[in-house]
């Protein structure tokens, strides 16, 4: 989606084109990115020795995991970048990217809760970042809803770039009408 242009007539703006400026304007803020939902995982070594747990040997290997994990998902991202430049067709990456960044964000809560423990959820405390942690903990399963949930982007990798045959669906012959739905 779009963001609408909003053309001046005569250097004036009329009431009704400042309104929908205005509603546009808000509407879009919704698109807007935030850390959080990436899990800010630049936060986690920090984190940790500010609660005295950088040295525990589990903690240390989540985020060893994490941060490799969320590096090599990076450099996937700028090879498909650096393709789209040289004018090859979009392969596999966004998808992939997709369910990389979801599976970061999942990793980040686990290491952000070893971390803080139960305190991850309270916006006050003694760290400055305790109330962004907080919500990184409250929005972490919007990751794999945005964009396109996670069981779609794995059924767009099946059938177009592994080749899988399409899930079936019995509904696909009947007309509308005749289609259970769950409220039923």
């Amino acid at each position: 989606m779009r963001r609408p242009k909003f053309v001046e007539s005569a250097g004036k703006q009329s009431r009704a084109v400042s309104e929908a400026e205005a509603e546009a304007e808000e509407h879009f803020k919704t698109y807007v990115w935030y850390p959080q939902r990436a899990g800010r995982v630049d936060l986690v070594i920090e984190r940790a020795q500010q609660h005295g747990v950088a040295h525990d040997l589990v903690i240390r290997q989540e985020i060893a995991a994490l941060i490799s994990f969320q590096r090599t998902s990076e450099w996937t991202a700028l090879r498909a970048r650096a393709a789209r430049a040289l004018g090859r067709p979009p392969g596999p990456e966004g998808s992939l990217g997709k369910l990389a960044a979801s599976q970061v964000a999942r990793m980040a809560h686990r290491v952000h809760t070893l971390i803080s423990g139960a305190n991850g959820m309270l916006t006050t405390g003694d760290h400055p970042h305790d109330a962004t942690i907080a919500e990184v903990l409250v929005s972490t399963p919007a990751q794999s809803i945005a964009g396109g949930t996670d069981e779609i982007q794995k059924s767009i990798i099946g059938e177009k770039i592994l080749g899988l045959a399409r899930e079936s669906d019995p509904s696909l012959d009947l007309p509308y009408r005749e289609v259970a739905r769950r409220s039923q």
